[in-house]
């Protein structure tokens, strides 16, 4: 070997160590941060434990997220990406020092501008304590703008300057909203990884007011809440009529992009749940991850579930990645189909014998005659507490009487 070749081959391997020696951040140190994210005009809080370079959690109430993070080779190895679980959104940054970093949230599923800035600081608050006498109100709220009105069932635990709950809607809940009282202001929020959502309202004995809700970085809401520890929403499984109402042919795309059809034929004999979803929607998630522990403990072959995926956007190929990423990280194997883009309307076509569909998800409940029994609108998850217990008992009861049929 030459001496220019030899001093080739040396500058070379030189380089390579140097980058792999830069994959490793200079900056990052483990520790209790806050995620802090300007929503708009308001800043939003989430606790963030990091462990190492490449092992980082959220903590959202009481959803632990671990986050998938690669250094970048560029700035000193300063530079990250973290990718959160089942949704195609991300943390893209870099370290300015020690315990600061900056950045912005992306959620890959929408628009290239659908973006919200965040920093990460040093913090030792993230924790919540236990409470022991903490005190849970009801209100009926209404989220209104001059284009919208949604009615809403709040439900908040208190606790000194504590404040965790959920909003619930006909159509699902905000899922885990956690935050603080400071004097009469609420503050709080949720970021699961899909919603990243902020709150804040005024409280008095009864009532709150001069609330606003802000969603990313465009939707805001007014919105205000009314004690009322009475107040309840319509039944989720009678929003939409059935009638025992047979199933008919349905026009899908397999994970391939294939066009099938699914015949009436292919529901006897079975009591399927029909999951009408999109990857990109959490209280999907909380379903979808409900109906895994209901096939798990009923194991019985006569019951199956058959995910209809409705996405964003008309380009199949980035069905595909949401739909391969969702699964992979439920690291659960199943057949499941596309029915469109992320359209109620598009949802409501394939079944034309039903009144409109009008929430994702929704789950359509077939007996094994083909006929469709009932259909859950919506899903309350388990920030709802007693809702979701109530909700998922009821579900699992009228399933197992379909399959004594």
């Amino acid at each position: 070997m030459n001496e220019k070749l030899y001093r080739i081959i040396s500058l070379t391997l030189l380089v390579f160590f140097s980058m792999n020696e830069n994959c490793f951040s200079q900056f990052t140190k483990p520790g209790n941060y806050d995620l802090c994210f300007m929503i708009q005009d308001e800043e939003l809080h989430i606790p963030l434990i990091i462990q190492s370079d490449s092992k980082w959690q959220i903590i959202n109430h009481e959803e632990r997220i671990d986050l998938t993070v690669k250094i970048e080779m560029s700035n000193n190895g300063n530079s990250f990406i973290a990718e959160l679980p089942y949704f195609r959104t991300i943390l893209k940054g870099q370290w300015q020092n020690e315990y600061l970093a900056t950045g912005h949230w992306e959620d890959l599923s929408r628009d290239s501008s659908y973006w919200v800035n965040f920093r990460i600081v040093l913090s030792s608050t993230y924790e919540y304590q236990p409470c022991s006498q903490p005190e849970t109100k009801k209100f009926k709220t209404i989220f209104y703008n001059s284009s919208d009105t949604t009615d809403a069932l709040a439900q908040f635990t208190i606790c000194g300057e504590r404040i965790t709950g959920t909003f619930m809607t006909e159509t699902g809940d905000y899922r885990h909203l956690h935050g603080y009282v400071v004097g009469n202001e609420l503050r709080f929020g949720t970021f699961d990884g899909a919603h990243l959502y902020f709150f804040k309202g005024l409280l008095d004995d009864e009532n709150i007011s001069e609330g606003v809700f802000l969603s990313g970085n465009k939707w805001r809401q007014s919105w205000k809440g009314i004690r009322d520890e009475n107040y309840c929403l319509r039944d989720p499984n009678t929003i939409v009529s059935a009638s025992r109402k047979r199933i008919e042919t349905l026009s899908l795309k397999d994970r391939y992009g294939v066009s099938v059809s699914i015949s009436p034929d292919f529901f006897e004999g079975y009591v399927t749940v029909i999951e009408l979803m999109g990857t990109w929607c959490p209280n999907c998630l909380d379903a979808s991850r409900f109906l895994d522990t209901l096939t798990s403990n009923l194991n019985d072959s006569s019951l199956r579930v058959l995910p209809i995926l409705f996405e964003r956007g008309e380009d199949f190929s980035k069905w595909d990645i949401a739909a391969k990423r969702f699964y992979e990280t439920k690291k659960r194997s199943m057949e499941y189909y596309f029915g469109g883009n992320a359209s109620k309307k598009t949802a409501s076509k394939l079944f034309p014998s039903l009144s409109d569909i009008i929430a994702f998800p929704t789950l359509i409940i077939v007996d094994k005659g083909g006929e469709i029994a009932w259909v859950h609108t919506g899903f309350y998850g388990p920030s709802t507490a007693s809702y979701y217990n109530d909700n998922i008992s009821i579900i699992r009861r009228e399933i197992f009487l379909l399959m004594k049929e």
